[in-house]
C-alpha cells in the first residue's frame, strides 16, 4: 500500500512541475511581450513628443507672419 501510494505522489509531483514549467514559460511570453509593448509606447510618445515640438514651432511663426 505505501509503494502504491508513493508512486501516486510521485506522479502528482510530476504533474505538478510540468505545471509549474508550463506557467513559468507563460510569464516569460508574457514578459517579453510586456517589454516589446513598453518600449514600441516609449517609441510612440518620442515621436508624438518631436512631433507636437514642431507644430508648435510652425504655429508660432504662422502667428509671427500673421502679425506682420
Amino acid at each position: 500500500m505505501t509503494k502504491s501510494k508513493n508512486q501516486d505522489l510521485k506522479r502528482s509531483i510530476d504533474m505538478l512541475r510540468k505545471e509549474l514549467t508550463s506557467s513559468r514559460n507563460e510569464c516569460d511570453r508574457y514578459e517579453k511581450t510586456i517589454r516589446k509593448s513598453k518600449k514600441e509606447a516609449e517609441i510612440q510618445n518620442k515621436d508624438y513628443q518631436n512631433v507636437s515640438k514642431i507644430a508648435e514651432e510652425t504655429n508660432n511663426q504662422i502667428i509671427a507672419l500673421q502679425a506682420k
